[in-house]
């Protein structure tokens, strides 16, 4: 059986790869002095910013306060634990939706979100999630996504399709 290999830039191995041909070539390479190392791929994900785990720790803590909800503000530093591995593990593209979203809600509050207290921090996002005007689309989306996000580290495991249900 003959096999062609062909590099990028258009080169062939010849008619036939062999162990014995691939052998030579590592061990020609070794002599010359090339040196093999592993580096990192590119696209690794960034860890979230301190920053940002602040904020999510402040909507746990403020979604928390709510009652009848599975969302406990006493464990809103596991959930932030949580929450930083999973965004690490995230796609690209969720990554940069949710660092978007925690950038807009620490900014959406004078002096920033988590210098407020829970329930001031609550009183913000229901006021947002009942916004009127010309940002109440984007005002609305960012209470809700807020709410979702705090309660995702609060879902059972991931075969278990029962939703953590909270209501502002």
């Amino acid at each position: 059986m003959s096999v062609r290999v062909r590099l990028s830039q258009g080169a062939a191995f010849g008619p036939r790869v062999t162990r014995r041909r691939l052998l030579a070539a590592a061990a020609a390479s070794a002599a010359s002095g090339a040196v093999f190392r592993v580096v990192p791929a590119v696209g690794r994900p960034a860890p979230v910013i301190a920053g940002r785990e602040a904020t999510y720790r402040a909507i746990v803590e403020a979604v928390g306060v709510l009652p009848d909800n599975q969302v406990d503000a006493a464990l809103a530093e596991q959930a932030t634990a949580r929450f930083a591995q999973a965004f690490d593990e995230r796609l690209p593209d969720w990554r940069r939706e949710v660092d978007g979203l925690l950038r807009r809600i620490q900014r959406g509050a004078p002096g920033g979100f988590t210098e407020l207290d829970p329930g001031a921090r609550l009183d913000l996002l229901r006021a947002w999630s009942a916004a009127d005007g010309p940002r109440a689309r984007r005002l609305r989306t960012d209470a809700d996504a807020a709410v979702a996000l705090a309660a995702e580290s609060f879902n059972p495991d991931p075969d278990d399709f029962h939703p953590t249900p909270v209501v502002l």
